[in-house]
């Protein structure tokens, strides 16, 4: 089965550059989404949270250089990539100086902007884990919480992506994780264990909530077994880890081997 290598917003108050470069777009194998100005970028970025943004600069209640600095700010921040049809200094050092992954002007070239596209995504990616590192994802909706789950690792067997928010969260699910370890306020309990089963990456993956969330919340008793997480303390979550990256470790020794 074929996955679309993510969802990308195109901002431009032209119909019909919308239409050519969503169309491309497509064709490439991405979702693309539209966008005719700042307020309506804002709204479809925030509900879409797509991985890469094409923005004009000029439109018509803003600067796409304004929009560039706010999405880079978000976490994860996606790449941009900044188009115009007034190719000036001033345009391009403003991009720059707002972290924009490129820039590129009208008239567009499809293949240019493919080519710019697939490169910045590529770049952007996080790097793979040392061999032997065990992928960790960690759902914490608080600083102490975060940081009380991330003691518990030792950073020779654990490489840790963090999820803080639901948005966040939908994010992290596109990448593959060997694990995830959840710290949660009650309320917020289901819908991350439902969000981490319904993607295909994390489908099968150990869930381990932490008992601090679980404690006195009687009415969460059939919740782990509904989405297959295990409940366990701090020890419980290192020994779980240790075990399997020693797992992981012999397995790419074997794979030396061969």
């Amino acid at each position: 089965m074929s996955h679309s290598p993510g969802r990308v917003l195109v901002i431009d108050d032209d119909a019909e550059i919308r239409f050519l470069l969503a169309e491309a777009l497509r064709l490439w194998g991405y979702d693309a989404v539209e966008a005719v100005d700042a307020a309506s970028a804002r709204a479809v970025f925030d509900r879409e949270q797509p991985v890469a943004v094409v923005t004009d600069i000029n439109l018509p209640d803003g600067s796409g250089l304004d929009l560039l600095r706010e999405f880079k700010r978000r976490r994860p921040s996606p790449v941009v990539i900044v188009i115009t049809g007034e190719v000036v200094v001033e345009n391009t050092i403003s991009a720059l100086r707002g972290n924009a992954d490129d820039f590129i002007s009208k008239p567009i070239d499809i293949n240019e902007l493919q080519l710019v596209l697939n490169h910045s995504l590529a770049a952007h990616q996080p790097a793979a884990p040392p061999p032997g590192k065990l992928r960790v994802l960690v759902v914490a909706d608080s600083e102490e919480r975060l940081k009380a789950t991330r003691a518990i690792f030792n950073s020779a067997e654990a490489e840790i992506a963090v999820a803080r928010t639901s948005e966040e969260l939908q994010q992290a699910c596109l990448a593959p994780h060997e694990m995830a370890v959840i710290d949660l306020e009650p309320a917020e309990l289901e819908a991350a264990l439902q969000t981490l089963r319904a993607s295909e990456l994390q489908a099968n993956i150990p869930l381990l909530v932490s008992v601090a969330c679980l404690f006195g919340e009687m009415n969460l008793a059939g919740l782990l077994p509904k989405y297959r997480a295990m409940p366990c303390s701090p020890a419980e979550i290192a020994t779980l880890v240790h075990r399997r990256s020693q797992s992981l470790s012999g397995m790419d020794s074997k794979r030396l081997m061969l």
